[in-house]
């Protein structure tokens, strides 16, 4: 038998759980309350405010609007967890997370060409020739 070392798992951040958690407590509110005011599960609501699963930009923007907060800076916060996630968890970051790290980073880009930063049109159209790119690559390695 050999004696493998188990690493602790390792979490998601818990600025948006905390942030939701609280939001639900000050109004002393059961799960659920919150669940049939907004239509989602009692167990989706305490997946997010525990930390174990982040809710979409959609539910957010619900869970903002029943709580009466203001609805961009909740998806302030869901993007701070997002990135506070990617940054703990590296490259055991799970895919989806991963993905919106990457969209939010682009989201404001500061890519240069020659010092002069690109255009949201140009960016744009970078991203489509890197696409066609791809595609030719993936048929061409097929062959």
């Amino acid at each position: 038998m050999t004696d493998k070392k188990i690493e602790p798992r390792k979490q998601f951040s818990t600025i948006l759980a905390d942030y939701l958690l609280q939001l639900r407590k000050n109004r002393k509110l059961s799960l659920a309350d919150v669940a049939s005011q907004t239509e989602m599960s009692s167990q989706a609501i305490s997946l997010y405010e525990r930390g174990k699963r982040f809710p979409s930009v959609k539910a957010m923007a619900k869970l903002a609007w029943f709580y009466n907060v203001d609805e961009q800076a909740a998806l302030k916060i869901r993007e701070n967890a997002i990135i506070d996630t990617t940054r703990i968890l590296g490259d055991d970051t799970p895919a989806a997370i991963k993905n919106e790290y990457v969209a939010l980073t682009f989201k404001d880009p500061q890519i240069t060409i020659d010092g002069e930063p690109l255009t949201a049109d140009e960016l744009a159209r970078a991203t489509e020739y890197i696409k066609a790119l791809r595609v030719k690559q993936n048929n061409t390695s097929k062959k």
